[in-house]
């Protein structure tokens, strides 16, 4: 009797181990592959906004002697991942009361770096009015 059962169960165990189908094989999935340049040098009154237009498209990205214009964000918020960022010379931004940021950089895994000698260069001394606070010029 004990190997009547025995039977039984080996025969039912093999016919659902044949019955059952083997998950199919699927292909990893591939990486996109983004071409990006290794470095792109900005310099002058454009610079900023090149930068901008080819923030996503350069591993490594020098900003030298950038001047941005007044009113204007130096807009680094939509860098590739891993991106340097190397500010050289100095950057400057012209005065305009108005409510934006001088300056936005945003990114995974982001590097910025002054070059020696390097400044950053918002001229507070146009934006300081002596009253503090909210009194007199705009103030963000």
């Amino acid at each position: 009797m004990v190997a009547l059962t025995l039977g039984i169960f080996f025969t039912s165990l093999a016919a659902s181990a044949v019955a059952a189908p083997a998950p199919a094989i699927t292909p990893a999935p591939k990486p996109e592959v983004v071409k990006r340049a290794s470095s792109c040098t900005f310099s002058g009154s454009n610079g900023a906004a090149e930068a901008s237009k080819s923030q996503s498209s350069c591993a490594t990205m020098v900003l030298s002697d950038v001047a941005v214009p007044s009113g204007t964000t130096l807009d680094l918020s939509s860098l590739a991942d891993g991106t340097t960022v190397i500010f050289e010379g100095t950057t400057t931004w012209g005065y305009s009361e108005w409510k934006g940021p001088l300056l936005d950089i945003q990114g995974k895994k982001i590097t910025v770096k002054g070059a020696e000698g390097s400044v950053l260069n918002g001229d507070g001394a146009r934006w300081w009015d002596g009253k503090g606070g909210n009194g007199g010029k705009t103030k963000h």
